[in-house]
């Protein structure tokens, strides 16, 4: 039964959706909490958010809650809540790569004032439950089964015979709008069924969150979770990897961002052109830590806006579509900043 706490307010119950990532899935737990009305109608109730125990391969974990939005998939105030990984109290679990990154950030990196934009490539597919992943190109979705593969004229394309899935990718762009995570954008790829959303930084007044290197990466978690439910109720999956899918990282820094720094022989900021060259020499560590094939090219692109502006971000196209973005932005952030933090 509720009952009034100080003879006037009463707690309510509401539902809680406990996700957290452990470097390569994402899990839920829906939970019953209590929420406290404010004294401000306009103000969303209070939840009582508590870590929680649970157990797994026979062994018990902690879920420690670190960022909570509002529920999209529901009306009032219910919240998805992102939580780190803990073997006991104190202990971070190996795969809590989360808080890797927070000890980046507090090592010193924080003070180049990083700001981090992503852009999540994926295909949606009809899966099999014998298999994960998508294992032969009949399964993705809109295809057919003919053999023969469709045209590739998708990339930003419109119509039927271009794209598939525009219904559930617009779904999902309200859901992260409705749950206050940063996103940006959506789009087609250059295949049918491959489409990419963006998560980051968006230079919006109305922002109440900076898009800083933890913020994003926990806003992609947010984003990809919001993903896969949508698509559990169309019957579809989501692969990352598929066919060389990307996640693309815009990076800046409070240096790139410094205006009047002027452009080196190849039209490029000097500024930005000194970071790249930073991440250069470290390329082949920086594709060890993220899980790329240590073959793949040293792909940085500096995007027009920032040769006619004189500074800017780069956009970082090293890493899979399923990489870590917490491992990613901490190897940006060392490698950047010149600095070696040990991961364990």
């Amino acid at each position: 039964m509720l009952k009034l706490i100080n003879g006037e307010t009463k707690p309510l119950l509401s539902t809680a959706e406990y996700i957290w990532y452990d470097g390569e899935k994402i899990f839920s737990k829906t939970k019953v909490i209590e929420i406290y009305p404010t004294s401000n109608e306009e103000q969303l109730p209070v939840p009582v958010i508590k870590p929680i125990s649970i157990t797994y391969g026979g062994i018990d974990f902690i879920l420690n809650p670190v960022h909570y939005v509002l529920d999209p998939f529901q009306k009032g105030a219910n919240y998805i809540i992102l939580c780190d990984i803990y073997k006991d109290s104190q202990t971070p679990h190996n795969c809590n790569t989360r808080s890797y990154l927070e000890r980046v950030l507090q090592s010193g990196t924080n003070r180049s004032e990083s700001l981090v934009g992503f852009t999540q490539q994926f295909y949606l597919y009809k899966p099999k439950k014998h298999s994960v992943g998508i294992s032969s190109n009949s399964e993705i979705y809109g295809w057919d089964f003919t053999g023969i593969d469709p045209i590739e004229r998708s990339h930003f394309g419109v119509g039927a015979d271009c794209v598939s899935g525009r219904k559930i990718i617009l779904e999902h762009l309200k859901l992260c709008m409705d749950s206050g995570i940063l996103i940006c954008s959506a789009n087609a790829e250059d295949d049918l069924g491959k489409w990419n959303f963006k998560i980051g930084y968006r230079n919006f007044s109305s922002d109440e969150d900076d898009a800083t290197p933890l913020i994003s990466a926990d806003h992609l978690i947010f984003a990809r979770y919001f993903l896969q439910r949508l698509c559990e109720k169309y019957h579809l999956a989501v692969d990352y990897s598929h066919k060389g899918c990307l996640l693309k990282a815009n990076f800046s820094t409070w240096a790139t961002r410094e205006t009047q720094q002027g452009l080196n022989e190849d039209n490029v900021p000097n500024n930005i052109a000194e970071l790249i060259t930073t991440l250069e020499s470290n390329h082949y560590e920086h594709l060890q830590h993220i899980g790329t094939p240590t073959n793949t090219p040293f792909n940085i692109k500096v995007p027009l806006s920032a040769t006619h502006q004189g500074y800017g971000h780069i956009e970082d196209e090293r890493a899979k579509g399923d990489t870590d973005p917490y491992v990613l932005c901490a190897k940006l952030l060392e490698h950047s900043c010149g600095l070696l933090i040990p991961r364990n």
